[in-house]
């Protein structure tokens, strides 16, 4: 989906994510990742700044906990 240019939503725990402060069901929308992968980019509309860069790792732990759960939306 990124590949192709399209947005995901992404059904996260936020505890495991280095910006938030406490743990709470959310959605983020991944907007991309850098070349070599280790890097997602996150728009949380909890925050102003956008995009936000998260290690993978930290992002994977928050979405594993949500099951893997995503959204995407076609026009």
């Amino acid at each position: 989906m990124l590949d192709n240019g399209q947005p995901v939503i992404a059904f996260v725990r936020t505890g495991d994510l280095p910006y938030w402060a406490y743990q709470t069901d959310h959605a983020v929308v991944v907007v991309g990742y850098d070349v070599e992968g280790q890097v997602i980019y996150l728009n949380d509309p909890y925050f102003d700044q956008a995009p936000i860069d998260v290690p993978r790792g930290y992002f994977e732990l928050a979405w594993l906990e949500r099951d893997y759960h995503f959204a995407t939306i076609s026009i």
